[in-house]
C-alpha cells in the first residue's frame, strides 16, 4: 500500500485541513500517519477518526518540542518515522519542519511537498504574542526569521499545495516557483456537510454571525462597534460571534459597555460538531478581516460554510474573498476598516430581499466544495508518489 506520513507542527486533534487531508488520502487508498506535537495527551500513538496519530516530545517540556527543524527532539522523530514508516510522500504543514523533513528523505528519495495553508510569515507579524514578548518580536520583525524559514522550504519542497490563488501568484512572482508544481486546494466543506440547513431563503435576514478566530487581523472590534450603531437604527437584527482569541476581551468591553449583551451574544470556544447548528440559526455571515499582507492571501474555510449552507456574506476588500463575491453575487463586499460603512451594509442587507444572494450562494457551492478540491489534491500527489 502507498503510504504518506503528513507532519503537522500542534497538536491533533484538530485542524480541519489535517483532517480534510488525511481522510481523503484514507478514502482514497493510502496508508496515512500523521506525526503531530505531543500537548498533554495522554497517548503517544493512537487512531484518531481514523487517521494514525503519532506524537514528537511525548512527556517533554513544549519548551523542548518547539516545531522547528532544528531542534534534535523533532529531527530524530522525523528520522526515525521516515526509517520505520518509509512513507512514499511527505507532506509538510507549513513551513516550520520542511527543512528536516527534506534532509531524512532526500537519502530514500522520497519528494515532499510543502502544504502552505497560509501566508504564515505576515500571519505571525500581525500577532500580539510576536509583538509583546521582548525574544518574540526580535525573531519574528527584527531578523526576520519567518521569512528565512519560509524560503529554505519553498526551495526544499519537490511541490507546493496552496491556499488561494493569491498564495499561488505570490509563489510565481517573489519566489519563481515552477507553475507545474502547485496546485491549490481550498479549506472547502463536502457538500453533505450541511446539506440539511435549508431555512436561508429568507427576504428579510435578521441573525448575523461570525465564527471563528478571534485576533487583530479579523477586525472584530469594528464589527462590534458597527453593530452597536445598526442596533440603534434597527433594534430587532442581532449577531452572534463564536470563538476565542486575542481580541475576544477587546470586543466584549465594546459589547458590554454598550449595554448591547442582549443583541450580540459571544458564545467564546465551540467544537466544529456545533457549526450545523449554528448555520442553522444564522441568516448572514460577516467576514470583516482587514485588507492586509496576511489576509490577501488566504480564504477563510467559513466563507465557503456559509456559501454551501445558503448563507450571504458582507465581507471586507481583502482580496481573495473580494474576487469570489463578486464572481458569485453571493454577498455584499464593503470597507470593513470603516464603522460607519460596515454599519451601513449591515442595514443595507438587514432591509434588503437576500433571496437572490442566498441562491447564488448554494449555487456557487456547486464549485467551491471538498469533493472538487479532493480530486485536485489526489491528482497532484499521485504525480509524486511511486506505485
Amino acid at each position: 500500500m502507498k503510504r504518506i506520513l503528513y507532519i503537522w507542527k500542534d497538536k491533533y486533534p484538530w485542524d480541519i485541513r489535517v483532517e480534510k487531508f488525511c481522510k481523503s488520502f484514507i478514502d482514497n487508498g493510502y496508508e496515512v500517519l500523521l506525526l503531530c506535537r505531543w500537548k498533554g495527551e495522554v497517548q503517544e500513538e493512537e487512531i484518531v477518526d481514523g487517521i494514525s496519530v503519532k506524537r514528537v516530545g511525548f512527556g517533554k517540556s513544549a519548551l523542548l518540542t518547539q516545531p522547528l527543524s532544528l531542534n534534535p527532539v523533532w529531527r530524530n522523530s522525523i528520522k526515525a518515522i521516515i526509517n520505520e514508516f518509509k512513507p512514499g510522500l511527505i507532506i509538510t504543514r507549513e513551513f516550520f519542519l520542511t527543512e528536516a523533513a527534506k534532509k531524512y528523505a532526500l537519502p530514500m528519495k522520497i519528494p515532499v511537498i510543502f502544504d502552505m495553508a497560509e501566508h504564515y510569515p505576515a500571519a505571525m507579524k500581525g500577532w500580539d504574542k510576536y509583538s509583546k514578548n521582548i525574544i518574540k518580536r526580535f525573531f519574528v520583525h527584527s531578523i526576520k526569521l519567518p521569512e528565512k524559514l519560509e524560503k529554505k522550504a519553498i526551495n526544499s519542497s519537490d511541490g507546493i499545495i496552496v491556499v488561494s490563488k493569491e498564495l499561488k501568484e505570490r509563489l510565481l512572482n517573489e519566489f519563481t516557483y515552477p507553475k507545474e508544481q502547485i496546485v491549490e486546494v481550498l479549506n472547502t466543506p463536502s457538500i453533505s456537510e450541511y446539506s440539511s440547513i435549508t431555512n436561508h431563503i429568507l427576504s428579510k435576514p435578521m441573525r448575523f454571525a461570525y465564527h471563528g478566530h478571534f485576533s487583530n487581523d479579523r477586525n472584530l472590534d469594528v464589527l462590534a462597534k458597527a453593530f452597536v450603531n445598526a442596533l440603534k437604527i434597527n433594534n430587532e437584527i442581532s449577531l452572534f460571534m463564536a470563538g476565542t482569541g486575542e481580541s475576544f476581551e477587546q470586543v466584549k468591553d465594546i459589547v458590554e459597555s454598550a449595554n448591547a449583551t442582549k443583541s450580540i451574544i459571544l458564545y467564546g470556544a465551540y467544537k466544529q460538531q456545533e457549526m450545523v447548528r449554528f448555520l442553522s440559526e444564522t441568516d448572514v455571515g460577516i467576514l470583516p478581516y482587514k485588507d492586509n499582507t496576511f489576509i490577501n492571501h488566504i480564504i477563510s474555510n467559513k466563507l465557503f460554510d456559509y456559501m454551501a449552507s445558503g448563507i450571504p456574506v458582507i465581507v471586507s476588500q481583502a482580496r481573495p474573498m473580494r474576487r469570489i463575491i463578486n464572481d458569485t453575487k453571493s454577498g455584499l463586499v464593503v470597507d470593513c476598516n470603516d464603522v460607519d460603512i460596515l454599519t451601513d451594509a449591515i442595514l443595507k442587507i438587514a432591509g434588503m430581499d437576500s433571496t437572490e444572494l442566498s441562491k447564488n450562494a448554494l449555487k456557487a457551492a456547486e464549485v467551491y466544495n471538498w469533493e472538487n478540491d479532493s480530486k485536485k489534491l489526489i491528482s497532484f500527489i499521485e504525480r509524486f508518489i511511486d506505485d
